[in-house]
């Protein structure tokens, strides 16, 4: 009779005392993937933000290189026509 603390995912997230259903876990999953969608989010934001720092400092490839990790292709073609 275990307690069903993490459903087996890796992190404790008290879902599903006691039952474990098919239910908790998809609930559990659910809040994984918000979490990590978050962060992936945090992270391009971060980029992006680096970019235009290293762009104020005039040092455009390295700018470019950081808003194409951060999904923008378009800011770093335009650097590379300037």
């Amino acid at each position: 009779m275990g307690l069903g603390l993490g459903l087996g995912l890796g992190f404790g997230l008290g879902l599903g005392l006691g039952l474990g259903s098919r239910t908790d876990t998809r609930l559990a999953a659910r809040c994984v993937g918000v979490r990590v969608r978050v962060r992936v989010r945090v992270r391009v934001r971060v980029r992006l933000k680096n970019g235009y720092a290293l762009l104020g400092q005039q040092r455009h490839e390295l700018a470019a290189a950081f808003f194409v990790l951060g999904g923008s292709v378009r800011c770093a073609a335009s650097l590379s026509r300037s």
